[in-house]
């Protein structure tokens, strides 16, 4: 009977040493289980705050090339307004220097006209001047022939137009 209550005893202590140790083997596995589980979620937690790291610094860098594109456009429209000013100045410059030209053709036309009426007035009274030069001559030479001749006023009148002619 001892015999059989110490076998049961030890039997009784065996079961609970295994199920203790069936239990810290559970124990320990769960914890392995939570202590994996906390890794996985800090990995999980670092990957995260690495991909919204990434994430923003991309952002960051586009926005950067936006801004940058935008300031080289802004450039590009100012260059090609201030050359179009330029192209519009030089032709208004051009077109200024044009018709100042044509006034100044125009005023030389004008000049050399009123020069070569001077020139052929002077000539027409210089004309007329040998006209009434001539005229007092032959008319002088009428008076004399008249006087000398006694000759009639058809004789000096013969007399003046072959002078004349």
């Amino acid at each position: 009977e001892q015999c059989v209550l110490r076998s049961a005893r030890r039997r009784q202590e065996a079961d609970e040493a295994a199920a203790k140790e069936q239990e810290a083997r559970r124990q320990a596995e769960k914890e392995e289980r939570s202590k994996n589980t906390s890794e996985m979620e800090a990995r999980t937690k670092l990957f995260e705050e690495e991909a919204l790291e990434k994430q923003a610094r991309l952002k960051a860098e586009e926005e950067d090339k936006i801004a940058k594109l935008s300031e080289d456009v802004e450039q590009c429209v100012l260059s090609f307004a201030r050359r179009r000013q330029e192209a519009d100045e030089a032709v208004a410059e051009e077109q200024k220097a044009r018709r100042e030209f044509e006034k100044n053709e125009a005023l030389k036309k004008t000049v050399e006209m009123e020069t070569l009426k001077k020139d052929l007035e002077e000539e027409a009274m210089e004309q007329a001047r040998k006209v009434q030069q001539e005229m007092r001559v032959v008319q002088e030479q009428s008076s004399q022939l008249s006087q000398h001749s006694g000759r009639s006023g058809s004789s000096v009148e013969k007399a003046l137009q072959q002078h004349l002619s």
